[in-house]
């Protein structure tokens, strides 16, 4: 084993859902890194996508309507 390596204890069913995720050729720790990556970048576009607190145009416009209706 390289100096940069540890051992994880874990179900062997565990181990096989890892397994079953992987392409040929890949190791453990490719498998585990590329689904790290992928998962941060969903994290980043959920992030972005996330429109909690936002209106959209339709309402921004009815907003607006109903703001200049207040200052007359």
């Amino acid at each position: 084993m390289a100096e940069d390596t540890t051992t994880i204890m874990i179900s062997k069913v565990a181990r096989d859902k890892i397994k079953e995720l992987g392409n040929k050729g890949e190791t453990y720790t490719d498998i585990i890194n590329r689904l790290y990556k992928e998962l941060k970048i969903k994290e980043s576009i959920d992030a972005l996508m996330d429109t909690r607190g936002y209106m959209t145009i339709s309402q921004a416009r009815a907003w607006v309507k109903k703001q200049n209706k207040l200052e007359s």
